[in-house]
């Protein structure tokens, strides 16, 4: 999970731990699965793991980085790995719309997939504050 939250293709990952594509891409359906994400997109499942602190927070971008008025009204459904479509419908815009400002804002943050999208926003804070995860990432000691 953590390649492709760093904008790692699938196959980019499996070359990196010397796997095959197939092997890669079942433990990525195992791990989606296992944080109860729907069936499209690698956004939503670095959403969840990133909110649930099954990843730790990237490093703190600190480039100025201000939001227009347009990408305001899609950074809390992209934040939250949502497709275009469901953007389009949650902010009441046309799809193509909808779909150039989702894809401008990628370019501007620099992001090459939608995964990798969802982590920028992390790092440079554009995450609405309900969005972020409450704990510090780490993971508290089980209790036995």
């Amino acid at each position: 999970m953590r390649g492709l939250a760093d904008g790692l293709t699938l196959e980019a990952v499996a070359q990196h731990l010397g796997l095959g594509i197939y092997a890669v891409q079942s433990r990525f359906e195992k791990a989606r699965r296992a944080l109860g994400c729907c069936p499209h997109g690698t956004g939503e499942a670095v959403a969840i793991a990133y909110a649930r602190g099954e990843l730790p927070l990237p490093t703190r971008d600190t480039r100025p980085f201000e939001l227009s008025l347009a990408e305001h009204t899609v950074i809390r459904p992209m934040a939250e790995g949502r497709p275009v479509q469901e953007i389009a419908a949650r902010t009441h815009q046309p799809l193509a719309v909808a779909r150039r400002r989702v894809r401008g804002l990628w370019e501007r943050m620099g992001a090459t997939n939608r995964a990798h999208a969802v982590t920028q926003a992390y790092a440079l804070r554009l995450v609405p504050s309900d969005l972020m995860p409450r704990q510090h990432p780490s993971r508290p000691a089980r209790r036995r």
